[in-house]
């Protein structure tokens, strides 16, 4: 009767462990390296401050259906009531030449100052992550370079050769034991740009952050280990377990805060702010202007780094073997200006390519000057010709991007002539709505004012 009894508990307890049987962990790269030990060999070494003032254990990662639902106006009371098992979600694309490794820590609180009319820094929910860009080579990989996301900053780490591109590069990565990458994950509390850090953004280690007397480390172990103890700061190492991105991404279109409020947004019952899944991330700095727009952190991550980074290798491919993350796929094949808007029938051509009314390609990614209205067909490839920011200068060619956004988004494909001081003027657009599964191969189309001709293919799932 005992060993009846023992075997329910047993059973009882079971359903409430999170099954890390997924297709996403199944998954093995052409090198025949499952995605699964790629996770665990480049696992980062976690360094997370805690805040003793807004309680240690809102620092503590955890995940979001920690108290058994998906509902995320619930989450701030989780601190209080659910034992905080550590867990990191994980993300792998895979390209011809490349893996790209993600790992997003979720906290239920992001707490700080309420600075009462000018608003309350505290919100439900935060969600902040790595990018690893990985070189193929057989085996692991080489580790390229790595983004990583301070509230809505971006930031670029670098070892070796690798120089900046568009951003600058910040530091480059130590790694532990070889190959996890050492990571500093800031507390709770008021966040302040360029001073000691809050919030929960992250930055590659160097050790030399202020953490008073309380932090902790977690690594991977497989284990989901609930901390107990945070000082003497870094004298406590606990072991944490990996999620796959998945379970949250096939929510992406599930609103009324469950967990999401609207497309990448999660839902937030205290505070002003919200937090956002990484196909929401953006750059302030570069949101709007056509370089690496909301959500390419993880919908096109080598897009990401080729932006970001140069000298990746003339053999960097854009070529996704492997990318569960976009919603659209634009390659925009080629444009031919009928329309002369400058001296000698010329145009200083470019293409704005925007999603759901957000811009993810404009003139610093291509741009064509005295471009002739002769019935010339022009080309376009990222960061080629005459793009108006010169160290955007792509490793390898490419005329696409994947982008993550609402299905149904309104697809909206513009020409301009580029008139550097004055309005640049526009040779028409084409507009489409495409529900999700659909193709369409915008085949020789004139733009609504006659003023150009354009040829692209626009994909969803």
């Amino acid at each position: 009767m005992k060993k009846k009894v023992l075997l329910c508990i047993m059973l009882s307890c079971l359903l409430f462990i999170p099954q890390k049987v997924s297709a996403f962990l199944s998954l093995v790269s052409v090198e025949e390296i499952s995605y699964q030990q790629l996770l665990e060999h480049w696992s980062p070494r976690v360094y997370q401050d805690v805040h003793p003032d807004y309680d240690v254990r809102a620092d503590f990662i955890t995940r979001i259906n920690l108290d058994g639902d998906w509902l995320s106006t619930n989450q701030w009371e989780t601190v209080d009531t659910e034992p905080l098992e550590a867990y990191v979600y994980t993300s792998v694309s895979e390209t011809e030449s490349h893996y790209f490794v993600g790992y997003y820590f979720y906290h239920p609180r992001d707490d700080g100052p309420d600075w009462g009319a000018f608003g309350d820094e505290a919100h439900e929910n935060d969600l902040e992550g790595i990018m690893l860009g990985i070189k193929k080579n057989g085996n692991f990989g080489e580790f390229v370079a790595m983004n990583t996301i301070r509230h809505s900053d971006f930031y670029q780490y670098a070892n070796g050769s690798i120089s900046e591109g568009y951003e600058t590069i910040d530091n480059s990565v130590s790694f532990y034991d070889g190959s996890h990458p050492e990571i500093f994950i800031s507390s709770n509390g008021q966040y302040v740009l360029n001073t000691n850090p809050h919030g929960h953004d992250i930055q590659a280690y160097t050790g030399d952050v202020d953490v008073g007397n309380d932090a902790i480390i977690y690594e991977y172990t497989g284990q989901a280990d609930i901390p107990s103890e945070v000082s003497p700061p870094w004298e406590h190492v606990y072991g944490y377990d990996m999620l796959p991105l998945d379970e949250l991404w096939d929510l992406k279109t599930t609103y009324q805060n469950t967990p999401f409020q609207s497309f990448g947004a999660f839902g937030s019952s205290v505070g002003d702010g919200n937090a956002n899944a990484p196909w929401n991330w953006s750059d302030t700095d570069h949101q709007d202007n056509g370089t690496v727009g909301y959500g390419v952190f993880v919908s096109d991550p080598a897009y990401m780094f080729d932006v970001h980074f140069n000298k990746l290798g003339s053999d960097f491919s854009h070529q996704y073997i492997s990318n569960s993350y976009w919603t659209h796929k634009i390659t925009l094949n080629w444009v031919q200006p009928i329309k002369a808007e400058d001296y000698s029938n010329e145009n200083d051509l470019y293409v704005d390519i925007w999603v759901d009314g957000k811009k993810y390609i404009g003139e610093r990614m291509w741009k064509k000057n005295n471009a002739k209205a002769d019935g010339t067909k022009y080309y376009p490839t990222w960061g080629s010709n005459d793009n108006a920011v010169s160290t955007i200068d792509f490793s390898s060619k490419s005329n696409t991007i994947y982008i993550a956004r609402e299905p149904g988004s309104k697809v909206k494909l513009e020409v301009f002539d580029s008139d550097g001081t004055s309005a640049d003027d526009s040779l028409g657009y084409i507009e489409i709505t495409p529900n999700a599964g659909e193709a369409f191969e915008l085949t020789n189309l004139k733009t609504s004012n006659g003023g150009a001709y354009l040829d692209a293919i626009v994909e969803t799932r």
